[in-house]
């Protein structure tokens, strides 16, 4: 799963699943728990998937050395902020998720040495 720029041409953000399994899946609310590697960084992010309203709502950790975490919240931070639209590509995913949000909601509070919680709400994009 990736967040990739609107046209679909640049990865924005990627979750590497490769050596991890989705744990537990509902698919009338459309729940999922995933544990993924963030390529090119040390750390992993844990999240739970799930959707109301029309908007996913992405929740976890973020793991990782003190800098892999704060590299990994700016760029969020970044792209909620830029009010970026993002092509959401859930390949792989039993629910078909594709399609285009925004970030409308962010919150990532700095915890020391501990595993940063996050909750991050993408709402669909419509044109």
């Amino acid at each position: 799963m990736k967040l990739m720029d609107e046209n679909q041409t640049q990865d924005l953000f990627v979750f590497n699943n490769t050596d991890k399994a989705i744990t537990s899946l509902e698919t009338k609310d459309k729940i999922i728990w995933i544990e993924h590697e963030i390529p090119n960084r040390t750390g992993n992010i844990r999240h739970f998937m799930g959707t109301g309203d029309g908007d996913i709502v992405l929740t976890g950790k973020l793991l990782g050395t003190h800098q892999d975490k704060v590299n990994n919240k700016e760029t969020l931070r970044n792209l909620a902020l830029a009010g970026t639209i993002l092509y959401l590509d859930s390949e792989g995913y039993a629910d078909n998720l594709n399609g285009k949000y925004v970030i409308t909601e962010i919150e990532i509070p700095e915890r020391g040495g501990e595993p940063w919680d996050f909750t991050i709400v993408l709402t669909q994009f419509n044109n």
